[in-house]
């Protein structure tokens, strides 16, 4: 039986886990560089911190994911044999029934999130990984997750509007006195399948630029984001930037955006998203 030990524990680490399982393999144990995670278990390995992997003799470390350069130095650094393997988004594909089950919970979810913000009356607008799925793939659970935006002075609106619900998990994540974080995400269990998420995103214009609530670096030209269209997706009219093909374009790059990189790479990126994994829940 071939043996294994998957570095990150994240949405990419978990996609390894799954497609592994299927076969004649054995995960050892997860590495992972956030100190909360260590020496806590998902599907029922243990979580341990890259400097443990000297005290392994496992043939191989796969490495998956958006950080797989810096966890390569990590790797490198510690000067030990395992051989690596990379796996990118093409290699981590989950199997098709795995795509539909959740590319149905998303469908459904996505529904009741819009009837939801129309009927509240609040503005919104599908944006980065969202507008790109439904404009791409035309899928809305092929990435992590799906991207809804709105103005911030509806900020403390939408986080008393929605809550928990037998169908999906609210999750707020509280980043400073007058400032939360929301995640919306399907209820199923990890282990199966990838659980829907939906990233809730506030902007701020200021000179000319919106700027992301939560992240002053990431900063759109007002231009992208002055006039809105209707979409129908699945019988569903979702609300996306007007000029969206130079919007995406922007975002992803002129050409790239069209074609799915094999590895995610965008210098808008954003940083320190907490993990909403089964740890937390």
């Amino acid at each position: 039986m071939n043996r294994f030990i998957i570095f990150g524990c994240g949405y990419h680490g978990r996609a390894v886990f799954r497609i592994l399982s299927t076969k004649n393999c054995k995960i050892v144990c997860w590495i992972d560089n956030d100190k909360k995670k260590h020496y806590k278990k998902l599907f029922g390995k243990k979580i341990l911190p890259v400097s443990d992997l000297r005290y392994f003799n496992i043939p191989e470390v796969i490495f998956a994911g958006r950080n797989i350069k810096s966890q390569i130095k990590q790797f490198q650094d510690l000067k030990i044999k395992n051989k690596i393997q990379i796996w990118n988004s093409l290699k981590i594909k989950q199997p098709l029934n795995l795509i539909l089950k959740r590319e149905k919970s998303a469908q459904r979810i996505l529904k009741m999130i819009i009837k939801k913000i129309e009927k509240n009356n609040i503005f919104y607008w599908v944006d980065n990984s969202g507008l790109l799925q439904i404009i791409r793939d035309k899928k809305i659970s092929i990435l992590s997750d799906f991207d809804i935006s709105f103005y911030f002075k509806d900020h403390k609106k939408i986080l008393k509007i929605f809550k928990t619900n037998i169908f999906y998990k609210v999750i707020k994540k509280k980043i400073s006195k007058n400032k939360t974080k929301i995640f919306i995400t399907g209820k199923n269990n990890y282990k199966y399948f990838e659980p829907p998420i939906f990233d809730f995103g506030f902007k701020e214009l200021k000179k000319q630029k919106f700027f992301d609530s939560f992240n002053n670096k990431y900063h759109v030209p007002i231009k992208y984001l002055d006039k809105f269209k209707n979409y129908n997706y699945k019988k569903l009219n979702l609300r996306i930037p007007l000029n969206y093909l130079n919007y995406l374009g922007f975002l992803y790059g002129r050409r790239q955006w069209k074609m799915r990189a094999k590895f995610f790479n965008t210098p808008l990126a954003k940083k320190n998203r907490p993990f909403l994994g089964p740890l937390d829940h």
